[in-house]
């Protein structure tokens, strides 16, 4: 599968990835995490109906950035606790 530059970060419209998680679930036991531009409750809730698991990158480089280094790390915490409230 051929991916543009297009495909990452944060995404309004989800990739429906049901069945190739359950082809992979046929060929390992291990837990699986998924990641394709998550950036809220609704999109977790998404991924977590096939994978074990979600990824979070894109949106909080982009609290980050958004910040400018004021209380950083105290937004991407508030993000990180709705999104496991969420769940």
């Amino acid at each position: 599968m051929r991916i543009s530059q297009r495909h990452y970060g944060t995404r309004k419209k989800l990739p429906e990835i049901g069945k190739y998680i359950g082809r992979v679930r046929k060929i390992t036991d291990l837990p699986l995490a998924v990641g394709f531009g998550v950036s809220n409750n609704k999109q977790a809730k998404h991924f977590l109906k096939s994978a074990d698991g979600v990824i979070i990158g894109s949106a909080v480089i982009k609290i980050i950035k958004d910040s400018k280094g004021k209380n950083a790390v105290q937004k991407v915490v508030r993000f990180v606790k709705s999104l496991r409230k969420g769940m």
